[in-house]
């Protein structure tokens, strides 16, 4: 019976450790920023940019994050993007320094294992750690607005928006009665958050969220990364679909501040 319980131990241990296994080496695998999301991690066009490395060290590792800073910056409003699951945070930068060009200041923050559930709570020690800063915005792509959601959803006064980017929600993430502005910005030909998905998640979102189509637009070119795995081929350009991303963004951010 002793031989027995060890043995059953050994399986058990055994078990485990192939599946932590098998989940870093399925994490590890994920996709890189284009060279040409690489073009906007350096300073230009009246715009800083700079990787900060130990930012707050609140008990969490937010080791790096990337802040695109425009040079006239007395908006006192931020953008904190939560990059889309299992996609370098590198290839958001391509709409952060374009968000930054025309006067918002924009976070990039990285996740444990490149996948957002695992820190959900980021925005909030970003927050924390800029007092200056009077607006506060918390977009995310795909499986980073769910967690940007949900973020919301217990954090709704620490915000003054939230931006889904080709995202919906469902009944485990029900934030329809948070009162919060929020916009759904969603593609045509997206093949993964697809614009019938988007619809049906319309109930687990607040009454007066907005809604806008990137017509031809597709799921992977909310950053720039290459195309993903069941996603459709765009038919306009990563140029032109990241145009109407910023321009959607800027224009539901200055509103709402506007308005105060």
């Amino acid at each position: 019976m002793k031989n027995g319980r060890i043995s059953v131990s050994k399986v058990i241990i055994l078990s485990a450790v192939f599946l932590i296994t098998g989940f870093f080496i399925w994490a590890s695998t994920y996709s890189k920023a284009s060279e040409n999301s690489k073009l906007y991690l350096s300073s230009h066009s009246n715009v800083n940019v700079e990787v900060v490395e130990n930012f707050i060290n609140p008990g969490i590792n937010l080791s790096r994050l990337y802040f695109f800073t425009p040079d006239k910056n007395d908006s006192r409003t931020c953008l904190i993007i939560y990059p889309g699951g299992k996609v370098d945070p590198k290839a958001y930068s391509t709409l952060a320094f374009k968000i930054a060009e025309k006067g918002i200041e924009t976070v990039i923050v990285p996740m444990p294992f490149n996948l957002a559930i695992f820190g959900i709570e980021r925005a909030k020690k970003v927050i924390e750690g800029r007092p200056d800063i009077e607006n506060w915005f918390v977009a995310g792509h795909s499986l980073g607005g769910v967690a940007a959601a949900y973020f919301s959803e217990s954090h709704s006064d620490m915000i003054d928006g939230l931006i889904l980017w080709a995202t919906y929600t469902g009944k485990s993430i029900d934030i329809s009665d948070i009162d919060l502005p929020v916009l759904s910005i969603y593609s045509e030909l997206d093949g993964l958050s697809t614009p019938e998905k988007i619809m049906n998640g319309k109930s687990y979102l607040p009454e007066n969220t907005l809604y806008y189509e990137i017509k031809g637009g597709n799921h992977s070119g909310f950053g720039d990364y290459g195309i993903q795995n069941g996603d459709n081929e765009a038919e306009i350009s990563p140029l032109d679909q990241h145009s109407e991303i910023v321009n959607r963004t800027v224009e539901f951010i200055e509103n709402i501040v506007s308005s105060r």
